[in-house]
């Protein structure tokens, strides 16, 4: 019996993950170095905008973006689309980060980083870099970007 070949253009040489619970962390490894990781807040599970889980990739890179929803605009320096119209990006508005604060004082689903860092992640992230986010406990999410995403965590509401 034979084994494949270990061929370096068969593994990931780049992954951006994140926890999107408890400790709520963002790591970003290339080449078997960590690049970058930093404190994050992501989608406001109270208000049923919890962040898409799953595996993703970056989607495209825009600089000096204005991130519009249904009750807000807001500018942002570094955005990085990874699921839908869901993306990482800088936050000005925000002091602190990580922790517990995306239960009551979440995104709208966004990853939120402090402005230093989101702006080293842009300058060293390629588009197509794998997305790995995922929930510690378990969660329900019923947000429409996280259903057009097909997040692992996406459940549809019944009515009943």
């Amino acid at each position: 019996m034979s084994s494949a070949p270990c061929r370096a253009d068969w593994m990931i040489s780049a992954i951006l993950m994140w926890k999107l619970t408890t400790s709520q962390h963002l790591w970003y490894y290339k080449d078997g170095s960590l690049v970058t990781d930093t404190g994050i807040v992501s989608g406001n599970i109270s208000r049923g905008n919890g962040s898409p889980d799953g595996i993703f990739k970056i989607a495209y890179k825009q600089k000096d973006a204005t991130l519009v929803g249904e009750n807000y605009a807001s500018d942002v320096r570094y955005f990085m689309p990874f699921a839908y119209n869901v993306g990482i990006h800088d936050a000005s508005w925000r002091s602190t980060f990580g922790k517990e604060i995306y239960k009551t004082s979440g995104s709208h689903g966004c990853i939120n980083m402090p402005p230093k860092k989101a702006k080293k992640l842009f300058q060293t992230l390629q588009v197509g870099t794998p997305v790995i986010a995922y929930y510690r406990e378990p969660v329900t999410l019923t947000a429409e970007n996280t259903r057009i995403s097909n997040a692992y965590s996406y459940k549809a509401e019944t009515g009943l």
